[in-house]
């Protein structure tokens, strides 16, 4: 199983996000990211899991100084809470106790900036004021429903996290929530897809075309779209994705469609790992393709 590393101290969370699949509406309540909000969706349909609540453990510097300032300036016993950190929050309370006679806004400057000096002595991988500050990853929490056997929904739930190419790291507990983190440069399946298109047509002939490809991400799963320009003039062609698959380990994407004279394509691409670039492995129609994100 892969570890994550956490906040020494008290955990606070900001936002949730509930969602359901599949045979269901998925909704989602807050502020998710919507490359974090796609992958759990994905997540949750190959664990066969109807549901799950997502909660961001994010914060800014600003707001662990504002929630330290206010748990210390409310508690009676402040050495007990001084112990519940390493030596890094240890410094954070340490110029709260040297300042706190100052202006309330003087103090939280001063804790502020001593948060962001020790974030950064403590680098990427620290183990304080791990959900704090800027990062390269996105850290959330993901609390799976347990409506039935919870046994089998943990067994399922893990395996589809085991070894994720997209999850740099995870850990659960016992209570059934799931700590997460995935790069923060990892980008939607959905979206516009451009590219270019060469084709050898029977006589010899070479041609060149542009393609776009819509991906969306609904209730039920993915479904997209492809347009193209037609042999002759005139608008373009567009015809609806069949049989679309997209496997997120593997990196792989596969689907059909109907080409101008109702012939249909079928096409094997994969994505790369930033999934902005899809490399195609097979095309029925012996087309030379490529595609590209549009950001």
């Amino acid at each position: 199983m892969k570890t994550l590393l956490f906040l020494m101290g008290p955990i606070w969370f900001a936002g949730f996000a509930v969602i359901s699949w599949p045979g269901f509406a998925q909704t989602v309540h807050g502020s998710m990211p919507s490359p974090v909000r796609e992958l759990v969706l994905d997540v949750l349909k190959q664990s066969g899991i109807a549901s799950a609540q997502m909660i961001s453990r994010r914060r800014s510097t600003s707001q662990e100084a504002a929630f330290l300032y206010r748990l210390l300036h409310e508690a009676d016993d402040k050495a007990a809470i001084r112990q519940r950190y390493g030596a890094a929050g240890q410094q954070v309370i340490d110029v709260y106790h040297a300042h706190h006679m100052k202006p309330r806004v003087a103090v939280l400057a001063l804790m502020d900036a001593e948060i962001k000096k020790q974030i950064s002595l403590l680098g990427e991988k620290r183990r304080e004021f791990a959900y704090v500050g800027p990062s390269k990853f996105h850290k959330f929490v993901v609390v799976p429903a347990m409506s039935f056997d919870r046994s089998r929904i943990t067994d399922r739930f893990e395996a589809a996290l085991q070894d994720h190419p997209d999850i740099v790291q995870w850990v659960g507990n016992e209570g059934g929530a799931y700590h997460i983190e995935v790069p923060k440069l990892m980008r939607t399946i959905s979206g516009l897809w451009r590219g270019r298109c060469r084709e050898t047509l029977a006589d010899g002939e070479t041609v060149r075309y542009r393609h776009v490809l819509k991906l969306k991400r609904s209730e039920q799963g993915y479904s997209g779209l492809r347009k193209s320009p037609p042999e002759s003039s005139g608008p373009w062609v567009t015809s609806r994705l069949e049989n679309l698959s997209i496997d997120r380990r593997t990196k792989k994407i596969a689907y059909s469609y109907k080409g101008e004279a109702g012939r249909q394509i079928d096409i094997v691409g994969r994505f790369n790992a930033d999934y902005n670039r899809i490399t195609f492995e097979h095309n029925s129609s012996k087309a030379k393709c490529r595609l590209r994100k549009r950001l």
